[in-house]
This record gives C-alpha cells, sequence and structure tokens, in this order.
C-alpha cells in the first residue's frame, strides 16, 4: 500500500513540475499584471481628482487604496501563488459586483472611466481564472485528495 501512495505522489510531483514549466504561465502571469495596473492607474486618476468632478464615484481614499491594491495585486500575481491568485479573483470579483450594485442603486455612473476600468478588471478575471486552471494544486490540496482521485 505505501508503494502505491509514493508512486501517486511521484506522478502528481512530475504533473506539478509539467504544469509549473508550462510556458502560457509567463505571458498568461504578465498579462494579469498589466491589466491589474491599468485598473490601479485609472483608479488613481479618479482618486487623484483628475476624473470629471462631476463622476459619480466613492470618495479619494477609497479609490486610493483601491488603486494601491490592484497595484499590490499585480505584483503579487507575478509569484504564481495559487491561494494569491484565487484571493485576487474573488476579491476582483466582489469589486465588479459591488460596483454593478451601486450602478443599479444611482450611486455610480456608467462613463468612460467606469467602462474602461471594468473591461480591465473582467479582462483581469478572465487570466486569473486561467491561471486558476493551469497552476499546480497547493500541498494542502493534494494531501486532502483520495489516493485514488491523484493516480487518475
Amino acid at each position: 500500500m505505501a508503494f502505491t501512495i509514493l508512486d501517486s505522489l511521484k506522478g502528481v510531483e512530475m504533473t506539478m513540475t509539467q504544469q509549473r514549466s508550462s510556458p502560457a504561465l509567463p505571458s498568461l502571469a504578465w498579462a494579469g499584471v498589466l491589466l491589474a495596473w491599468m485598473t490601479g492607474a485609472i483608479y488613481l486618476l479618479i482618486g487623484a481628482g483628475i476624473a470629471p468632478d462631476d463622476l459619480a464615484s466613492p470618495p479619494r481614499g477609497v479609490m486610493l487604496v483601491a488603486a494601491l491594491a490592484y497595484f499590490a495585486g499585480g505584483w503579487l500575481i507575478r509569484r504564481l501563488n495559487r491561494r494569491l491568485v484565487l484571493a485576487g479573483a474573488i476579491a476582483n470579483a466582489l469589486v465588479m459586483v459591488i460596483y454593478m450594485i451601486s450602478l443599479i442603486a444611482g450611486r455610480s455612473d456608467l462613463e468612460a472611466y467606469a467602462a474602461v476600468s471594468k473591461l480591465t478588471q473582467v479582462g483581469l478575471e478572465v487570466v486569473l481564472i486561467a491561471l486558476l486552471v493551469h497552476l499546480p494544486r497547493t500541498a494542502a490540496d493534494i494531501v486532502s485528495t483520495p489516493v485514488t482521485k491523484q493516480a487518475g
């Protein structure tokens, strides 16, 4: 029985090594970095007051914190850490949901800044999901998976 478990773990290790060396990962990661930084730059413009005065948006401080979060998130994407990518995908999705709720409630506008930022956020979400599909699972995921599923 121990021999089968060891063989299964070696197979998982080889799969993880092959996935990590996938040539698509660095390109996807850089696309994610650029999209996150573009979103951060738009939020920085809004937070710095460069956007039109009649733009209905959250307070400037909130926009500056969001800009910093997207800049930091973009930098963290390069680590290719599955948990960080998952956290980023969830946070980005929440930002888009909050925006849609505030748009429906009439507290936000759909204008050029918002449209471009939402397009970059949708692109970022697609890239983050693609990274999640291609990144190897964490050790905790592997340990919690039954041996029969690991081997197959």
